[in-house]
């Protein structure tokens, strides 16, 4: 079985400062490499990284991993029967124990459907060629949640966790119980905050996205669940690697491997 258990943090912190030394490089380009950024701006508008700077995105974006990390903390209690003994639950409380209680009992579901499938879905067939796909941004992506994706994909392909697996039945409620849960927690935290309603926007534009893709054998679970950009969710898994894996006729059980295309000015 896979470990689907990733470090999220230190995925953000090599992500931030690969986003940080891109923008270094492009500062230090020199004129030709900033008058072709300036005629792109021109076809694609402002600089989005220049936006997320200037409207406080990343900060945000930061708030919205904070409380998704407590998120996990809460399901990982509740999975053990601890969180139903927590002392002086607040009424606002018993709307999350709640959603988390679902949540557990998806996952279990889930649990149940994994546990019955043949072993082609739980790791590659190492005597087939691995195939690459490269993932690349495009515009409208957010550059930071591109990264923090493409980079933990990267990293499961270096650790031999991706292949092309069978098509798996999926608990779609699981991913909308999930992002409940975490909007749950996002309100009770900040419903005071000047941030509010940028806060909510900004989460409400994402979705639930399996960290480690479905079908690049990843498990159904909401230790496997990570927020992201909705678009940028079904670029990657949609248009980007299930295009690829079809268009190549890529055989199912072969190791995959990821590249980054980021490029962007």
């Amino acid at each position: 079985m896979t470990d689907i258990r990733h470090d999220f943090a230190e995925t953000d912190r090599m992500a931030k400062r690969l986003m940080e030394h891109a923008e270094h490089l492009h500062g230090a380009a020199g004129p030709h490499s900033g008058q072709a950024h300036k005629r792109l701006l021109q076809h694609h508008g402002k600089d989005p990284l220049a936006s997320a700077v200037a409207n406080g995105s990343t900060r945000i974006l930061d708030v919205i991993r904070k409380a998704e990390g407590e998120l996990h903390d809460h399901l990982k209690n509740m999975s053990k029967g601890l969180e139903q003994n927590s002392k002086n639950h607040q009424e606002h409380e018993k709307s999350l124990a709640e959603a988390l209680k679902k949540i557990v009992q998806l996952d279990s579901k889930a649990a149940g459907v994994r546990k019955a499938q043949g072993p082609e879905h739980h790791g590659p067939n190492t005597a087939l060629k691995p195939h690459t796909i490269t993932l690349e941004w495009k515009h409208g992506m957010p550059r930071l949640e591109f990264l923090q994706k493409a980079m933990a994909l990267r990293r499961l392909g270096k650790q031999g966790k991706l292949f092309n697996a069978p098509k798996v039945n999926r608990e779609g409620e699981l991913t909308r119980q999930y992002k409940s849960a975490l909007i749950k927690i996002l309100h009770e935290q900040h419903k005071d905050s000047p941030d509010y309603d940028r806060i909510m926007q900004r989460v409400q534009g994402m979705e639930a996205d399996h960290l480690h893709e479905l079908q690049l054998g990843g498990e159904d679970s909401w230790k496997n669940l990570r927020m992201l950009h909705k678009w940028t969710n079904w670029d990657i898994g949609s248009q980007q690697i299930n295009h690829d894996l079809a268009t190549h006729k890529v055989p199912v059980g072969t190791p995959i491997k990821i590249k980054m295309k980021w490029k962007w000015w």
